[in-house]
């Protein structure tokens, strides 16, 4: 009863979640959404996901039960697959400040999986660990091979442990260790995961002591004679692995998707390891874009401080510095971390993990996606960039939190206009201290201020004098050639020159149509 009432239910739920998560994206193509309100949205958006996920995981589980499933089995290197998923929850082990290791016995352990059944699994162990490993504590995970042959997946933490009466329970339906414990969940997940790894011909075992930690490990046989209704389908190979990527085999983009600018004011950077990828997307984005290349995070993030590109595509498996590392790095340097990154994925359920944790990210791709999706998500977030930038140029005085920025640009910002508002008498108001004060060079300077704002630093500068000078005529208590010391200015005309070209008015005819708007 328990299961059809639970399968049942997901079916009934999905349809409002669904026309909820399609709401909320509408939303955020809104124009002129503060940071507050994205804040919410996105809090709303993942619980949204989370939900989906849970509906699904319920369906799923029905398929489980009734042998309804057909694995869609492909040959894959377990190293690289488990490190995906490892990598995905990296933010979690740094918000717990948990100890979290990957180890692996060589680097190419191929095994017939079928590759989103068996995420679900191996995201669920690693997610139980870290639910019931206290901070500070440790978790590793490990890819090796047994004793007798058969390919290994560890995952072994420093938790609460097991009671040796319960440890044969686990693994049934709807069992829960602790009940009243909250965020436990319905006691599916490990019931599924046995049952997903049963399919592939392999098995689960699990050591525990109460108190200590708690070891999983997943054996698989090689080869593909021991799944179960399973279909195999080939895995790429390095002469078409681009299709594993990709879902057109041409670069034939609707017009409709194509950035309205072609002649390449815009640029990317590029940073995937595979150079057959970085080739491709190349091909795809430089009609439009300038394209700029890194093979890793840590490369990536030195060409971003050297180049400031306007977007970065970055995958999340790379060597060096993985995909999220690097994304968390750049967010967190104030140089850079106005710059929109798309992250691409192989996994579906690891890109929800990642937009979970927030890693600052602005786009989640999974692969393979639609060439037409991408250049259209670039072009979304080069428009985006514009209209802040159109936005801090309208608004009389600036006003950081009201713009849709991250939080270090608004951080920049509110350190920005406080210097100058400080120093605004100084006519020859000093760059160099105004970066120093920035903890930035010149030239980082330059193109962090060019960047948020379309504007030189000298541009940006004289923009905020005017726009101040502007708020103070209208307030009429005091002269022109007072508020024109007051703003930096040293001679009335210049200022003159300046205010008109600005406004499209002098600051006298300025100030009377004011004058005669108050009295209207």
């Amino acid at each position: 009863m328990k299961q059809h009432f639970f399968t049942n239910i997901s079916h009934d739920i999905r349809t409002p979640l669904t026309l909820i998560a399609g709401s909320i994206n509408k939303l955020f193509n809104r124009e002129n959404m503060d940071t507050a309100e994205q804040k919410y949205l996105k809090i709303i958006r993942t619980n949204t996901n989370r939900l989906l996920n849970l509906t699904g995981e319920l369906l799923n589980f029905r398929k489980l039960e009734t042998g309804n499933v057909t694995l869609q089995a492909s040959e894959e290197n377990l190293v690289d697959f488990v490190q995906e998923i490892y990598i995905s929850f990296t933010q979690f082990a740094i918000n717990k400040n948990i100890k979290y290791n990957f180890e692996y016995s060589q680097p190419e352990i191929k095994v017939w999986i079928d590759k989103n059944q068996f995420e679900r699994a191996v995201c669920n162990l690693i997610s139980n660990a870290f639910k019931y490993t206290p901070e500070e504590g440790e978790i590793s995970v490990k890819v090796g091979y047994s004793n007798d042959g058969k390919a290994t997946i560890s995952i072994i933490d420093t938790g609460e442990g097991i009671e040796d009466g319960k440890i044969n329970h686990i693994f049934n339906r709807f069992y829960q260790i602790d009940k009243q414990a909250e965020g436990n969940g319905f006691g599916v997940g490990l019931s599924i995961t046995r049952e997903i790894i049963l399919l592939h011909g392999g098995n689960i075992q699990v050591k525990s002591t109460l108190g200590k930690g708690s070891e999983f490990t997943i054996y698989l046989h090689p080869g593909k004679k021991f799944l179960k209704n399973a279909e195999f389908i080939s895995s790429p190979s390095k002469a078409n692995i681009l299709s594993e990527y990709f879902t057109d085999n041409e670069v034939n983009v609707a017009p409709g998707l194509l950035p309205e600018y072609t002649l390449k004011e815009s640029s990317v950077l590029l940073v995937e390891d595979n150079p057959n990828i970085r080739a491709y997307l190349k091909d795809l984005l430089s009609p439009q874009y300038s394209i700029y290349e890194a093979s890793n995070g840590q490369e990536g993030f030195a060409r971003a401080l050297e180049l400031v590109p306007d977007i970065i595509i970055s995958d999340i498996m790379m060597p060096v510095m993985d995909g999220i590392t690097f994304c968390r790095k750049l967010k967190s340097d104030m140089r850079i971390s106005h710059i929109p990154v798309i992250l691409l994925t192989a996994r579906t359920l690891v890109n929800s993990i990642i937009e979970g944790f927030e890693t600052g990210a602005d786009e989640y791709l999974t692969k393979p996606f639609n060439e037409r999706i991408l250049i259209a998500r670039v072009n979304n977030l080069l428009q985006n960039r514009k209209k802040i930038r159109e936005q801090i140029s309208k608004e009389i005085i600036i006003n950081p939190q009201e713009i849709s920025l991250t939080s270090q640009d608004s951080i920049f910002l509110s350190k920005l206009v406080g210097y100058i508002e400080e120093h605004i008498e100084e006519p020859e108001l000093n760059i160099a201290q105004m970066a120093s004060m920035m903890a930035m060079s010149h030239s980082n300077l330059y193109k962090k201020i060019k960047a948020l704002t379309g504007m030189t630093v000298i541009g940006f500068i004289k923009d905020f004098r005017l726009k101040r000078a502007a708020q103070l005529l209208v307030q009429n208590q005091l002269n022109i050639t007072e508020i024109a010391y007051m703003v930096g200015y040293s001679e009335r005309r210049y200022f003159s020159d300046d205010f008109k070209k600005k406004f499209g008015k002098s600051p006298k005819e300025y100030l009377e149509k004011h004058k005669n708007h108050k009295l209207t």
